[in-house]
Parts: C-alpha cells; sequence; structure tokens
C-alpha cells in the first residue's frame, strides 16, 4: 500500500442499479478514478487529504458502443481534515 497526498472529487451517479458515488483522485503521482463503496459514505465535493491505496489497475467498460479504459484506485484508507468539504 502507498500513501498520496491529493484531492478527491465525489460525485453521485444514477445508473440502472440505482444511485451511486464515484470520484476522481488527482495527486501528483497522476489521475485515477475510484469506484468504490468507501465513496458511498461522502456527499459530492472535494475533499482534499491523505489517501490509503491498496491497488492500482487498468479498467475498461462499454459505453455507447464505446470502450473506455481508465486507470482505478482501491482506496483503504481516507484521511481527511476536519472541516475540508467543498461543495
Amino acid at each position: 500500500m502507498i500513501r498520496i497526498s491529493g484531492i478527491l472529487n465525489v460525485k453521485s451517479i444514477k445508473g440502472s442499479r440505482g444511485a451511486f458515488s464515484v470520484g476522481e483522485l488527482t495527486s501528483s503521482v497522476g489521475s485515477f478514478k475510484v469506484k468504490d463503496q468507501i465513496l458511498d459514505q461522502f456527499s459530492e465535493g472535494s475533499y482534499e487529504g491523505e489517501f490509503l491505496v491498496a491497488h492500482i489497475y487498468p479498467a475498461s467498460y462499454v459505453h455507447y458502443g464505446r470502450v473506455i479504459t481508465e486507470i482505478r484506485a482501491k482506496l483503504a484508507e481516507i484521511i481527511l481534515p476536519e472541516g475540508e468539504e467543498k461543495p
């Protein structure tokens, strides 16, 4: 696991199986998409802090006939200073 400082932008998406939260982690190392249940506890907004990344991997899916490939990060822990939420 690695510890990364950065900004996590969380937004809510309505999918075929209901609403869920997704995020994008931007850091000095790079930008990663985050699709994990850990984000469901956060409201939409930007969160700056420390992130413990368990796994970084490529993922792809089909959307309207196109194949989308992205780099995802699996977060083990999110460490935020108090009062840092920016809607």
